[in-house]
């Protein structure tokens, strides 16, 4: 069916893809190969960089003549995105990040579903989480969209392969400058306040985990605060459902936006951390560690391990292998 839906161009509608570059040129020209190499005919590529001091940027003008390119002195991931969303002209637009890639085939199936499923206003797929090397660690399937579950967790379901039309770039703004650690978790909260977003069965990208990504660089008490002031703006939203603005939905939302930011301090300040979680628990005590399994590993990381430097180890290999804290792609703005 995806080789029927290529040979009709015609038919096509036209994707957007966007990739914000900052510095990442040893894995930039695979994020740009992955997305040329697609085979989708009418395809929209913007690359802007975004005043990189390596080699990014000639490596962005290798590709003048299949992409649509700019530079210009750095004003963040969150101002570069809205710069290329306001040049972006597709019926369908997807963000991919200058330290990920597309996975092959994923354009046309994006095309198929959302021409198939009139009734959502975005799609979005499983996703492999892979290292500095491009080796796959795992396969990570998000769950069936729940907008409830979403916002009480704060839960991010897109990922890196999430594609929405165009309509909610005409109805909302953009990513929010002033969070630039939860810029991109911001955005999707927010769009799907106006409709569903559908799952695909299928593998559309590639997460990739380093030490030198930007969730790992920016955590400390800035990203902390940000994950707070995320759910101040969330919770005041206009438009939100009155099944978000329950007194039990918005103690969860919060208990959930401490848990973030005793994340986002990384391993900065144990005392923090220690903290933020004992608020998150004080908040939705009776589920909070039953509505994420991770919450227990989490917490237990954050409270015995100053005491017990082995168990701590031996919990944050746990969080490795299981992923329940490793960088989620919701946060990494």
């Amino acid at each position: 069916m995806q080789d029927n839906l290529v040979s009709n161009t015609a038919d096509l509608p036209l994707i957007t893809v966007i990739t914000p570059s900052y510095n990442y040129d040893q894995y930039l020209r695979e994020t740009i190969e992955s997305v040329l190499s697609q085979g989708y005919p009418n395809l929209e590529y913007i690359v802007l960089d975004d005043g990189s001091t390596d080699d990014s940027l000639e490596i962005v003008k290798e590709y003048a003549g299949h992409i649509s390119w700019g530079s210009h002195p750095n004003m963040g991931e969150p101002a570069t995105v809205n710069k290329a969303f306001a040049m972006a002209r597709g019926d369908i637009i997807g963000v991919v990040n200058s330290d990920d890639v597309l996975l092959p085939g994923a354009l046309a199936r994006v095309a198929e579903e959302l021409a198939l499923r009139t009734d959502v206003v975005g799609v979005y797929g499983s996703w492999h989480m892979i290292d500095e090397g491009s080796i796959t660690l795992r396969e990570v399937t998000p769950r069936d969209f729940d907008r409830q579950f979403m916002y009480e967790n704060l839960d991010c379901f897109p990922a890196v392969g999430t594609f929405f039309r165009r309509a909610i770039l005409d109805q909302i703004q953009g990513r929010d400058p002033r969070l630039p650690y939860v810029s991109d978790l911001d955005f999707w909260l927010r769009a799907v306040l106006l409709g569903p977003f559908g799952r695909i069965d299928q593998a559309l990208g590639a997460f990739r985990v380093h030490d030198t990504s930007i969730t790992a660089s920016r955590r400390g008490k800035e990203s902390s605060a940000q994950c707070l002031a995320l759910f101040e703006k969330i919770s005041l939203l206009p438009n939100l459902p009155g099944t978000l603005k329950s007194r039990k939905t918005r103690r969860r939302m919060k208990s959930s936006a401490y848990m973030l930011a005793g994340r986002a301090y990384g391993q900065q300040s144990s005392l923090a951390r220690m903290i933020v979680y004992t608020k998150a628990f004080l908040l939705d005590s009776p589920g909070y560690f039953g509505r994420n399994r991770s919450r227990w590993i989490t917490t237990a990381s954050a409270f015995l391990g100053p005491v017990y430097p082995p168990l701590r180890r031996a919990v944050k290999a746990i969080l490795r292998d299981s992923g329940s804290e490793l960088e989620q792609p919701g946060t990494r703005d």
